[in-house]
């Protein structure tokens, strides 16, 4: 049998025209009844049982139709309080399964959409307010400081975050004109504490035990301050529920890349963590300032470095290549296939990958040469430490790193990452490339992902050290040039979320 029919015969494994699929029709009552009874063994049994969310979109989309759409058509009709709690939890079931199974822009518009229709339904059902009854008497007096509300859901220790936090130390320049708060969602306010953030006004929801009783909480809060503006920053889950209605005159959602959450509760939308212009994506525009983060990496010392090696099983006195992304940026065969050849053409090369898994079609491979020699998966560390042990960075394609990219360069490790459609959307591309005279691409970046040119490119950078070191250092000097603008990033966009006018020039600490 050729390749092709292989393929074409796996695909139709799980099919709506196959057993499978009809079996799935039938016996959908079934799986929605324990969707019902629990959320998460439901859930788990589709994907044992279905292979829900581990073969292709239109597999999962079929899955979504008949089981999930009904479901939510039954949800509904509930009491609005168990309603919202319920489509909360397999929200947050369904995203890293359905919404986000691939860092693909298009599938993520589609898959969530089909869930979070339902989330902006029960948001508007749950208000029951207008925006013009609560916000009838709103005169706010111009000489007073304007005030913005930031709403953060999950825990404040991700990329997002990262970039995040340091907007807020620098919001502290301009305490005088604008009153800030951060609205936390799940997170405890004390883990905020010694960041620099006594300036901000930080309050938490945390104690609240149900989605329901959080989201009233959260209204109530919003009606009684009146903010200017609310902006929801980066977590789309639940985003629906909470910015599904208006509770001030503006509201915006800011974003580090899923820039296809549009409703009209919204008035603006924001990249958060990119460098270059603002842009267009589904005839939205999206604002762009001057937003980064500050790249604390404590440095290690060669013991902890020898002993993280050590614990990888890679060998002492290894060329050691290494991506550390979300196992969703995984899914591209020729990733997989340069890897191969960058082993299988360079001797003492090991490559070390730092993601919480490793796709399906991967794992009978990598018990075979040379990656049963030659590559290490260490689940998901600590990024920090284990990119002080790397001495190349290769990133995933065609949707690569970000902060882990900025992370490594700093810590002077050489980087290679691409020129694509998706990583010119959200990386640490358009940052370099904000830095980078006239159109040229930023070092260490190609245009191309014709795997012998950048398996040639990289076997020619393993030979020689000079040009290793010559690419950290442009590198280097690049990512200084981005570091230390705090004051600027809080300036640019206090100015687009409050339509102000703040200023830095009378700020001596520029």
């Amino acid at each position: 049998m050729s390749k092709v029919a292989a393929l074409r015969e796996k695909f139709f494994d799980y099919h709506p025209g196959s057993f499978i699929g009809q079996k799935l029709v039938e016996t959908k009552q079934i799986y929605i009844s324990h969707l019902l009874l629990d959320a998460n063994k439901g859930v788990q049994k589709l994907i044992d049982e279905m292979a829900f969310g581990q073969k292709n979109e239109f597999w999962d989309d079929f899955i979504f139709l008949h089981i999930f759409a009904p479901l939510f058509d039954q949800i509904l009709s509930f009491d609005i309080a168990h309603a919202i709690n319920l489509y909360s939890k397999i929200d947050h079931l369904l995203f890293s399964t359905y919404i986000r199974r691939d860092e693909d822009p298009v599938r993520f518009r589609r898959a969530f959409w089909n869930v979070n229709n339902y989330g902006l339904r029960l948001a508007r059902l749950a208000g029951n307010d207008s925006f013009q009854q609560i916000n009838s008497d709103l005169n706010f007096d111009t000489k007073k400081k304007k005030r913005i509300c930031f709403v953060f859901k999950g825990g404040f220790h991700l990329a997002h975050s990262e970039f995040f936090q340091e907007f807020l130390v620098g919001a502290k320049y301009f305490v005088d004109q604008v009153e800030v708060t951060l609205l936390l969602i799940d997170e405890k306010s004390h883990h905020l504490k010694n960041r620099g953030l006594d300036h901000i006004n930080i309050v938490s929801l945390s104690n609240k035990q149900s989605t329901y009783d959080k989201l009233m909480a959260y209204k109530s809060y919003m009606i009684s301050n009146q903010f200017c503006h609310i902006s929801w920053v980066a977590c789309v889950q639940n985003l629906c529920l909470y910015m599904g209605h208006k509770y001030a005159h503006t509201q915006s959602y800011w974003s580090m890349k899923y820039h296809s959450v549009i409703m009209d509760s919204l008035d603006k939308y924001a990249g958060l963590g990119f460098g270059g212009n603002s842009f267009v994506y589904d005839d939205v525009e999206w604002y762009r300032g001057r937003a980064f983060p500050s790249l604390v990496l404590p440095k290690i010392n060669d013991q902890t470095k020898q002993k993280l090696l050590a614990s990888a099983g890679i060998p002492e006195g290894s060329f050691v290549i290494g991506c550390f992304v979300r196992s969703e940026k995984l899914n591209n065969v020729a990733f997989w296939d340069l890897i191969e050849k960058v082993l299988i053409e360079n001797e003492n090369v090991h490559f070390a990958l730092a993601a919480p898994w490793v796709p399906d079609f991967m794992k009978a491979r990598l018990s075979q040469t040379p990656f049963k020699q030659s590559f290490h998966h260490l689940g998901w560390v600590n990024t920090k430490q284990w990119c002080q042990c790397l001495d190349l960075y290769l990133d995933s394609f065609p949707r690569g790193s970000c902060l882990t990219i900025l992370e490594a360069i700093k810590v002077w490790v050489p980087t290679i990452l691409f020129d694509s459609e998706h990583n010119r959307e959200s990386s640490a591309l358009p940052y370099l490339s904000s830095v980078s005279p006239g159109d040229q691409l930023p070092p260490g970046a190609l245009r191309t992902n014709n795997l012998e040119y950048v398996a040639q490119y990289i076997s020619t950078l393993l030979s020689s050290p000079k040009a290793l070191s010559d690419l950290s250092d442009r590198q280097h000097r690049l990512l200084r040039s981005l570091e230390g603008q705090n004051i600027l990033f809080a300036k640019d966009y206090l100015n687009f979320f409050l339509d102000a006018n703040l200023s830095v020039k009378e700020i001596s600490r520029l």
